[in-house]
Parts: structure tokens; sequence; C-alpha cells
């Protein structure tokens, strides 16, 4: 990549920091940056016209998916707009792009007879059980928990006498989701369970140290 093609993307990402952008997304918008660069053959980023931006994203409908081209012209929509705003370049040259059209797919669920048996694999005493069971019980909550949010969560984020849990989500932003009996009993057998796990005296609830380090 060429030298000024770098000095554009570092100061774009020295923004996205400043933003407190997170790291998954900083990821993100430089490959898609490092993309365009390589299929433009290096020319200047901040030098491109609409039709070579266009291109870009056609290529990316044409070998990959439109959820992936719509990631691809939302990263950089984001960086042009910082350009501008930057005063790095007049005007944006996807100012009078429209984004490619994403059909929305319904998302699967799992049957009733498969969780059944989900469930029933980890219906244990012991500790991975228990733990199992929680996250399994939390994931079939209104509003469960991304993997992220299961693994950020802490135990002063479970509030067993209000039946809910707080979550640290994308962005920064905090949520919380209220959970049913079968869920509380699960948490409550898991936390008693953990009192004698080796690394349950961390501020981990049900991921990190917990879930790596035992198995």
């Amino acid at each position: 990549m060429t030298k000024i093609n770098s000095l554009h993307i570092k100061a774009y990402e020295r923004d996205l920091k400043i933003r407190n952008r997170s790291p998954r997304t900083a990821q993100n918008y430089r490959e898609t940056l490092l993309q365009l660069s390589g299929f433009v053959d290096e020319a200047d980023l901040l030098e491109l016209g609409r039709s070579s931006v266009e291109g870009y994203i056609l290529h990316v409908l044409e070998t990959r998916s439109a959820a992936s081209a719509s990631g691809r012209y939302r990263a950089l929509r984001a960086f042009y707009n910082w350009a501008v705003r930057e005063e790095l370049i007049p005007e944006s040259p996807m100012r009078k792009m429209t984004p490619p059209k994403v059909v929305e797919k319904p998302i699967p669920v799992v049957p009733d007879e498969a969780l059944k048996l989900l469930l029933a694999e980890c219906s244990g005493t012991d500790f991975e059980s228990r733990r199992d069971t929680a996250i399994i019980r939390l994931w079939c909550e209104p509003g469960s928990p991304r993997v992220s949010e299961v693994a950020g969560m802490t135990m002063e984020d479970i509030d067993q006498v209000l039946d809910l849990v707080r979550l640290l989500g994308k962005g920064g932003r905090v949520r919380v989701i209220p959970y049913g009996s079968k869920t509380g009993q699960a948490l409550y057998r898991y936390l008693r369970a953990r009192k004698d796990h080796p690394l349950g005296g961390g501020e981990w609830a049900l991921g990190r140290a917990v879930v790596q380090g035992s198995g």
C-alpha cells in the first residue's frame, strides 16, 4: 500500500479511537479501506470519484453477498464523511450513491425438541453443567444477549433480587433484560457451584476466565 493511503488510514483510525469506536469496528473499517486501495491499484483514496467507489461496491456484490456489500458501503461512507469534516475533500464521492439493497432473512429458531436435547446434555450437577445451563437459559430469554455480552458480564451485572441482568452492548451501550424463573433457578445453581471453583473468586460472571479456564 502506498504511503499516502497508509497516512489516510492511520489518521482515520486515530479519529475512531477518539470517538471510542470498538476495536472490531475499527478493524472492519481498516479492512474495507485496504480492499478499496487494492481494487483501485493503490490510487489515492481521497482522489477517487464516484465511479471508482461504485465499482468496488459492485465487485463486493458480485463476489460476496449483499450484506457484505452493505457493510463495506457503510464503512466507506463513514470514512468519506470523516474526510469532509476534516476538510480533506470538498465533498464525498458517495454523496449521491445509494446503499446496496439487502433482503432481510428470517433468523432461524432452534426447535423446541433440539433445545430440550441441548439442555439434557448439560443436566448434571457439576460446575460445567451448571454454567452451561445458565448460559443456554439466558440465550432463551427475550432480548437474548450476544456472546460478547455474556463474556463481558460481571458478578455485579446479575441481580437475583430483581431477576435481571445488565449487559454492555455494542458502542458501550448498557441494556437490561429480565429473566424468568427457570433462568433464575439456573443462575442460582450456577452461582452456588461457582463458589467452589478455582476461578470462582473473580469479577467475571459467566465468561472470560471462568469459561475459558474450566474446559
